[in-house]
């Protein structure tokens, strides 16, 4: 079975992880912002606070993602 580009409107997938080094972007633009506030974490804890701070974020009403990651940025200065 041969694929026919013509045969579709839309190629669609996840790019996080793929194309994009998530985790390591994550890391890199929040590291030196906690190190200026004298907080130093492990990826384990930097990434298990990340994920329960975007869950919340998300959960709640639409926002763009940009909005999401202001957010979660605001909550690890909150704790």
């Amino acid at each position: 079975m041969s694929l026919t580009p013509d045969d579709y409107d839309v190629l669609a997938f996840d790019c996080y992880g793929t194309l994009v080094d998530w985790a390591d972007g994550i890391s890199t633009a929040l590291r030196p912002i906690l190190r200026a506030h004298d907080v130093e974490l492990d990826d384990e804890a930097l990434f298990r606070h990340y994920g329960e701070f975007e869950r919340d974020v998300e959960s709640g009403s639409y926002v763009k993602y940009k909005e999401v990651l202001g957010r979660v940025l605001r909550r690890f200065g909150d704790r």
